[in-house]
């Protein structure tokens, strides 16, 4: 990935996000901060580029910070924190052997 294309992803996620604290004055979503929308902001930033760099096995971690941020927003079930490191510490795990390193750069090593 280029920096241009990086640097694109960055400003549409950093206007996203001015947007919706914009929007959060005057709508006024009362269980979202602005620390909530920076961390979830920054778990989307690192989950496209784990996807774009071909990492999937880094995926599980900002998936389970957007569970932990948006669970009481979105009414998911409740899951205590530990529960969710582990089982992203074994998603990744599993992940890291279904998609060994040669692929995270996307050439394959002879």
């Amino acid at each position: 990935m280029t920096n241009r294309h990086s640097n694109l992803i960055w400003g549409v996620i950093l206007l996203l996000a001015a947007v919706f604290i914009l929007l959060n004055q005057f709508i006024g979503f009362a269980d979202i901060g602005v620390g909530s929308i920076v961390v979830a902001a920054l778990s989307l930033i690192i989950m496209v580029l784990c996807i774009v760099k071909l990492r999937f096995a880094l995926i599980p971690f900002p998936l389970a910070v957007l569970y932990i941020v948006f669970q009481k927003v979105l009414g998911l079930p409740y899951v205590q924190y530990w529960i969710l490191i582990l089982v992203s510490v074994l998603a990744f795990l599993g992940l890291s052997i279904m998609f060994p390193r040669r692929y995270w750069y996307g050439n394959s090593v002879n």
